[in-house]
């Protein structure tokens, strides 16, 4: 469906990760809403996330390989104008 809305999608993979062990838990309800939804969804633990090179710091994450953002400004925009 098109609008004429101008805006700039980027189709790329998110991961979210947490610093503080006790988010985990909010992440992984979130993931989970997420799934429910249709979207892929990977969790990640600690041994996951350092497989993946991200830094011993960060404790779990989920990642979610069909992800993507859009430019906020340029669809602010385009729905004022529609």
């Amino acid at each position: 469906m098109s609008m004429g809305l101008n805006v700039i999608i980027l189709r790329r993979a998110i991961c979210l990760v947490q610093l503080i062990p006790k988010m985990l838990q909010p992440l992984c309800a979130y993931a989970a809403a997420g799934k429910q939804l249709g979207y892929k969804v990977v969790f990640w633990n600690s041994d996951d996330c350092r497989d993946r090179g991200i830094p011993a710091a960060w404790c779990g994450g989920a990642y979610f390989p069909d992800g993507g953002s859009l430019h906020p400004g340029k669809y602010v925009l385009g729905l004022r104008r529609a």
